[in-house]
């Protein structure tokens, strides 16, 4: 490499950390060098003629470091030069080396936490289980399905995400006439489209239709989430005296109600089904008179209603259409 003069090297370290955004010692590394090797002979010249006294006493006076020759230290001067390119332009997540980081400890929602007071353990144990499931919700899946122990239920992941379940679907799923949940359409040479079958809604009609979907879903998540059988065995005791008040004819009254009091108690992670006064208030907009009067609640009306549960676990459910290549 030739010999630059001070200008063009100036000139051709501000072009490099132009260029690359930052002082990166690969672009600035020569450049630098040049300068150095400048200001050393300079230095050199000067202190020969003064008798070499001037140098090392102006060094120390200004408190620039030395090298073994009694010249300004490289390394000091690399650093001084980084950090004055560095000070106004740098992104502070360069500065760290990589992308920012959560900070939990300085989270808004903690000082929450404290004014409304820690959780029940129960209620701790679910969110507990609940973590581990959706953390990897294929793996889990998987690992619940290979033992062959979990009862059948057409939606395991809504109960491994701790969602509410739609029964009708439930109950559609145990009486429906087809075998395959999809189709195969070709489109050209190993291309296929997946679309699924749509199943004919079957809706509850009573208490034993009810019944039938609860038992069913009762005991898949009391394989997965054992420690809530005496919690679900509260809120079906309570479901059947609502039952047991009223006439068969108003039985689609406690079905809508079952309907809003799952989706509520699954809406908010504090709760659980052992809050009686809760569960009370939302059944009373259904079951009252009053209520069911000032909401129009039938299960006629809910026929178009696509948001009675929020099914977010289930996948298969929300992906009408899949393209893949075939093997």
């Amino acid at each position: 490499m030739g010999t630059i003069d001070r200008s063009i090297a100036t000139h051709k370290l501000i072009l490099a950390i132009f260029r690359t955004g930052r002082t990166n010692f690969k672009h600035t590394a020569p450049w630098l060098k040049q300068l150095d090797d400048h200001d050393a002979a300079c230095a050199n010249a000067t202190a020969a003629i003064q008798g070499g006294n001037l140098l090392p006493a102006a060094a120390a006076a200004s408190g620039v470091p030395l090298d073994a020759t009694g010249t300004p230290s490289t390394k000091h001067k690399r650093r001084n030069s980084d950090s004055v390119h560095s000070d106004g332009d740098s992104d502070p997540d360069d500065a760290r080396g990589g992308r920012r980081s959560y900070n939990p400890a300085a989270a808004g929602f903690r000082e929450a936490l404290f004014s409304s007071g820690p959780v029940s353990p129960h209620v701790q144990k679910t969110l507990d289980a609940r973590d581990n499931y959706t953390a990897d919700l294929k793996q889990a899946k998987r690992d619940v399905l290979r033992g062959g122990q979990c009862p059948p239920f057409p939606y395991p992941n809504a109960v491994l995400s701790d969602n509410a379940v739609d029964f009708d679907k439930i109950f559609s799923a145990r009486f429906s006439s087809t075998v395959d949940d999809g189709m195969q359409h070709r489109l050209a040479d190993g291309i296929f489209i997946h679309v699924p079958v749509l199943r004919a809604k079957k809706r509850l009609e009573d208490q034993s239709d009810w019944q039938l979907c609860f038992n069913s879903w009762f005991d898949v998540v009391c394989f997965l989430y054992p420690h809530r059988r005496a919690e679900l065995l509260s809120y079906l005791e309570y479901v059947m005296d609502l039952f047991a008040s009223l006439h068969k004819s108003f039985h689609d009254r406690v079905i809508l109600a079952d309907v809003h009091m799952r989706n509520t108690i699954h809406g908010d992670s504090r709760a659980s089904f052992f809050d009686r006064d809760r569960l009370q208030t939302c059944a009373l907009r259904f079951i009252s008179p009053w209520g069911a009067e000032a909401g129009n609640s039938t299960r006629a009306d809910a026929d178009n209603d696509e948001d009675l549960i929020r099914d977010e676990g289930d996948d298969f459910e929300e992906e009408f259409s899949t393209a893949e290549h075939s093997p």
